[in-house]
């Protein structure tokens, strides 16, 4: 009977608190909305981890505000630790986080600026001082000058901490209102130091830990008990579009003309900031490039002596991910498909057929002047110097009429971190890279959530529809389509020794493509191109490349849709369903096709694109060594629905929390004593009448 009685009591209690825990819970903590703050998640290389996490239920400490220099080091000398920091942008940086880390005393960060802050003006790059490295052309037996740039490095603002370890989570605020919500709880009750004080909850829970290969060799001892993933390779899909149809059964292919740009960026705070605004604009001017020659009528296409190919690269910025996986293919010779008997398809490329290289990097910042970069070493061989003395020859020529001056690299610091670096590390290859920078760059916020449209000269002040800032946009546009023209003329005079006297220009059109990565996923050009699959984009791209997948992410399917419609060939048709637009011929794997919505109707283009795998070779090798590091091979934790959490509210002091505890136990206790009362007691208390 006592049993049962006391089985009864804690079924009541606890459906009681089942059913009041919300109520409760509203009382005491402050929920802030997950689409509030960005997100430092957990990412892993072969050997490594790096990124940020919190403990299995989140980490708690009373807030400390940092709005100046002098506050800074005060958290570590608080009278009330563990803190949640709740630092400005202007005072947020590795030293910071690494004063926090080591100290002990720090279990997360906040960091909050209002909602039109564009960073400091000194600028700030989590990226490394010289990105790239690690897989670099240079080490310590070729450029070993050249293999650690501290001494004149590329990007002297960074300060690595995209590259850190932290064991604690940090959220990049992005509510205005949320912000003041936590910095108000802080003055009203942390200012004076007498309790309440005002606390902070953090939860950025990873699943993935230590390495890609301890994840991934998890992800593989799982079983119908234990079905979960715990990380994802890193990696997208190369673009690949030549000027004219190539044919795998040509028996003396042409030699080739690469033209190249890396599509993605990243930053600290991937999870959905990563705009990439001054990176974005080389790939935008490859396609400018390919828009100006894709002009050409088929038969001046055809008869070039050289095979023009467009190569847009998704990964760079994990260690050229994208670069070094064409080489590896090349070397397979499967690049950009492998062979497959019975089927029609393009020519294959190898390192020993590209004769010239142009890769396009930062070019946002072009005043009139454009650096072109290229490695000395490989240079010093003569048969690459001339070839690399004939690219920067012609485009030093058709600079001139089209308001772009080249320039020279100047200085001996080698060739700038690119993915021209992967190719030459295969074979001499003569190439340059095209910036707008010389000796160091002149973005000052790399791979940053600050590398944003309005470094580049565009100022919206908020309004951001299409007719108000096309015209805002153009001058940038203006500026891409003259360097591009520059160098559409120039390929041209390589791979013919003709000038072209006319050439295509269209800056509506690159406005446009600007417009819609910058601003506004559902422009119209996206709307024409996608039709259907519009409702999948509804925020501005993010340009970091994510985990791969099957399917392009939005930033790549969208640039290789752009692509095609500038390579498309002159022969188009006018159809009524999407999937009447495609090849007569099974066997056909030269040409693609896609259907454009044209009112009623589709125009079905025929073009020359494919994609191609571009994860790190590592993902494609059996029993890979990671221990060995030939490749790199980046993952992405997982994490579940529930993983990001953040809360306020007001915590007592030690005392009062053990008073607290003392009374519930008290009466939790009593409670017993009184039902065995009860119970010893029951034949008084309750007495039994005869039936």
């Amino acid at each position: 009977m006592f049993v049962t009685l006391i089985s009864l009591l804690l079924c009541i209690s606890s459906a009681m608190c089942a059913t009041q825990d919300s109520a409760v819970r509203s009382l005491v903590y402050t929920d802030i909305n997950v689409n509030s703050y960005d997100k430092c998640a957990r990412l892993m290389n072969g050997t490594s981890q790096i990124g940020c996490q919190s403990t299995l239920e989140g980490d708690v400490g009373v807030l400390f505000h940092v709005n100046q220099s002098d506050d800074i080091s005060k958290v570590i000398t608080g009278k009330h630790p563990p803190y949640i920091v709740l630092i400005h942008a202007d005072y947020f940086s590795k030293a910071s986080v690494k004063l926090y880390q080591s100290s002990g005393k720090v279990r997360g960060i906040l960091v909050y600026s209002n909602e039109n802050y564009t960073g400091r003006l000194s600028g700030w790059s989590p990226e490394l001082k010289c990105p790239r490295q690690h897989y670099g052309l240079y080490n310590s037996t070729y450029g070993s000058n050249y293999a650690k740039c501290e001494n004149n490095p590329w990007n002297p603002i960074g300060d690595g901490l995209t590259e850190e370890d932290i064991n604690f989570p940090i959220f990049i605020m992005k509510n205005d209102t949320a912000s003041q919500m936590m910095i108000d709880c802080h003055d009203q009750h942390n200012l004076d130091g007498d309790y309440p004080l005002c606390a902070a909850q953090m939860k950025s829970r990873m699943d993935g830990a230590q390495s890609t290969e301890t994840c991934i060799r998890r992800n593989n001892l799982q079983n119908n008990l234990s079905p979960a993933q715990y990380c994802d390779v890193i990696g997208g899909h190369t673009i690949v579009g030549t000027l004219q149809a190539t044919n795998s059964s040509t028996e003396n292919p042409k030699p080739v003309i690469l033209i190249t740009s890396a599509l993605d960026s990243r930053s600290f705070e991937m999870t959905s900031s990563s705009p990439g605004a001054n990176s974005l604009t080389g790939f935008v001017s490859l396609l400018a490039v390919a828009q100006a020659l894709g002009s050409l009528n088929n038969t001046v296409k055809d008869n070039m002596p050289y095979d023009i190919i467009f190569v847009l690269f998704d990964g760079e910025a994990f260690d050229n991910m994208g670069s070094v996986r064409m080489v590896y293919d090349m070397s397979k010779d499967s690049f950009p498909f492998k062979k497959k008997e019975g089927k029609w398809q393009p020519r294959r490329i190898n390192i020993s057929q590209i004769k010239y290289i142009i890769e396009i990097g930062q070019v946002g910042h072009i005043n009139k002047t454009a650096y072109l970069h290229f490695d000395p070493l490989s240079a010093s061989n003569s048969s690459i110097r001339t070839d690399v003395s004939a690219i920067i020859g012609a485009l030093k020529t058709s600079g001139a009429s089209a308001s772009i001056k080249f320039r020279n690299q100047s200085g001996d610091n080698g060739l700038i971190p690119s993915s021209l670096q992967s190719i030459l590390k295969a074979g001499n290859v003569s190439g340059i890279v095209i910036t707008d920078f010389d000796k160091k760059y002149t973005n000052r916020y790399y791979n940053s959530r600050f590398d944003t449209p309005d470094k580049l000269g565009i100022k919206l002040d908020g309004n951001t529809t299409e007719s108000y800032a096309l015209p805002l946009i153009q001058p940038l546009a203006q500026k891409i389509v003259n360097l591009s023209n520059a160098i559409a003329k120039a390929v041209y005079r390589l791979a013919t020794n003709q000038a072209l006297s006319t050439i295509h220009r269209n800056e509506d059109e690159i406005t446009k493509i600007l417009y819609c990565y910058y601003y506004n996923p559902k422009c119209g050009l996206v709307r024409s191109l996608l039709d259907s699959n519009i409702k999948k984009y509804s925020y501005v791209f993010n340009q970091y490349v994510g985990v791969y997948s099957s399917n392009m992410r939005n930033n790549a399917y969208i640039a290789r849709n752009l692509l095609a419609y500038f390579l498309r060939t002159e022969e188009t048709t006018i159809v009524n369903k999407t999937d009447q637009c495609k090849s007569q011929y099974a066997q056909d794997e030269i040409y693609k096709y896609l259907a454009f919505k044209r009112n009623t109707t589709y125009e079905c283009l025929r073009f020359t694109v494919y994609d191609t795998d571009g994860r790190s070779p590592s993902a494609a090798i059996s029993n890979y060594n990671y221990a060995g590091g030939a490749y790199s091979a980046w993952s992405e934790s997982r994490w579940q629905k529930t993983a990001f959490h953040l809360s306020i509210f007001l915590v007592q002091d030690s005392v009062s929390q053990g008073m607290i505890l003392f009374c519930g136990l008290l009466m939790f206790f009593s409670s017993f004593i009184i039902m065995y009362i009860i119970h010893k007691k029951s034949h008084i208390l309750f007495q039994h009448s005869q039936i």
